[in-house]
C-alpha cells in the first residue's frame, strides 16, 4: 500500500497530499473519495477543515475562515474589519467565538496592551511579520 501523506516537522502531524487536510486513517485516498461521495455533510466537514485555520485560543479552537483582507484576524463570524467597526456592538457571533486576534500566517495570538493603547503582535520566529512583534 503506498501512502499519499507526509508529516509536518514541527507538529508531527500526518497531512494527506490529495486531500489537504489531516490524513485520514483507516482510508487510502481513493476509499476516502468513496465515503464523500457517500456522505455529503463529510465533504462539508472536510471543506471547512481545508479552508480554516483553527483560533490559536487553547478555550475556543474554533474554525475561523478567511475568503480576503489582511492576515490579522478575529475569532468572530464577522471576520476581519466589520467586527473592529461594531466597536463594543459586537458579541462575536455567540459562544462558538471568543473574539481573539491573531496573525493568519502563523496563528500568533495578538493582545491589547492598555498601558501602551496598542496590539502588540506575538508571531511565531518564522513567519513573515515576526519583525513587528512587541
Amino acid at each position: 500500500m503506498i501512502f499519499r501523506y507526509y508529516i509536518c516537522h514541527k507538529c508531527d502531524t500526518q497531512l494527506c497530499f490529495r486531500h489537504s487536510i489531516k490524513w485520514h486513517s483507516g482510508f487510502t485516498c481513493d476509499e476516502f473519495d468513496v465515503e464523500l461521495a457517500k456522505k455529503p455533510e463529510l465533504a462539508s466537514n472536510v471543506a471547512v477543515l481545508v479552508c480554516s485555520k483553527p483560533c490559536p485560543n487553547e478555550r475556543c479552537k474554533t474554525p475561523i475562515m478567511k475568503g480576503e483582507g489582511c492576515d490579522v484576524i478575529k475569532c468572530c463570524r464577522y471576520g476581519t474589519h466589520d467586527c473592529d467597526d461594531a466597536g463594543d456592538k459586537c458579541d462575536h457571533g455567540g459562544k462558538n467565538y471568543c473574539g481573539q486576534k491573531f496573525c493568519w500566517k502563523c496563528l500568533g495570538k495578538m493582545e491589547f496592551s492598555k498601558s501602551e493603547k496598542r496590539w502588540i503582535r506575538n508571531c511565531n520566529a518564522n513567519c513573515q511579520y515576526a519583525t513587528l512583534n512587541g
